[in-house]
């Protein structure tokens, strides 16, 4: 438990600030902490950076396809399923985390503690003020305010609209 451990694709590790075993996963950006967090493979339809939210908007081969979400519309919310922990270029393969934390983000317009949620304003950003209207997405909580080493705890809640669940029910 006491030797360093240097992120690389494969290599399993000890951490012992979060006090789990870590491997690093292809490609070598990426360290998934085992049992403390949850990581989907996607491939991005457009640009997506390290922080941004993304949902699920189709699949390609073995790969859910990972679009920049937004809560403006049904669509582009409901299907919300993480944060990007890493950039993803347009058309490659990289990972979301849609439980536990996201690590070396901008969190400066936060404070520790705040929840944050998708915004409707902008594709793939957060916000800490709670939208109105139909399209509720809770993404997380902000447990670390820095600039570049900002820290959210991903845990997203997707909150139907009343609209939706009334016409579930008048379905049956």
């Amino acid at each position: 438990t006491t030797a360093s451990y240097t992120s690389q694709e494969g290599r399993l590790g000890w951490n012992s600030e979060d006090g789990t075993l870590q491997v690093g996963m292809p490609g070598g950006n990426v360290s998934l902490q085992i049992g403390q967090e949850s990581l989907v493979k996607v491939k991005a339809t457009e640009d997506i950076l390290n922080g941004q939210a993304v949902y699920i908007s189709g699949a390609s081969g073995n790969n859910p396809q990972a679009t920049l979400a937004q809560a403006d519309a049904f669509a582009t919310s409901h299907g919300t399923i993480g944060i990007a922990t890493e950039d993803i270029t347009s058309g490659q393969q990289g990972y979301v985390t849609t439980q536990g934390l996201v690590r070396g983000i901008n969190t400066d317009s936060f404070n520790e503690g705040d929840d944050v949620f998708l915004s409707a304003d902008t594709a793939g950003a957060l916000t800490n003020v709670e939208p109105t209207g139909n399209y509720i997405v809770h993404i997380g909580t902000v447990t670390r305010k820095s600039a570049t080493e900002g820290i959210i705890l991903v845990n997203v809640d997707v909150v139907h609209p009343l609209s939706e669940i009334k016409s579930d029910l008048t379905e049956d």
